[in-house]
């Protein structure tokens, strides 16, 4: 989904709960939920559609999520 469906469509604790394992600041959690996990296509379903043009060689989980803020948001 879009940034701006998953804005409207995640909520503040579905985005507490998808981040549990992510070092992130809890403070702009709420600016993260266009990035929401949830907002993409599930990475092992896109490589299985794919699986006789790709060969997986390692799998990555994320530890960090940083955002910086943006300076034209603060009036």
């Amino acid at each position: 989904m879009g940034g701006g469906e998953a804005r409207q469509r995640v909520t503040l604790g579905e985005m507490r709960r998808q981040m549990e394992r992510v070092y992130h600041d809890p403070r702009g959690l709420d600016s993260l939920r266009d990035e929401a996990p949830s907002a993409y296509r599930d990475i092992r379903a896109v490589m299985r559609a794919q699986r006789d043009l790709t060969r997986q060689v390692v799998s990555l989980n994320p530890v960090l999520n940083f955002k910086h803020p943006d300076p034209r948001s603060r009036q």
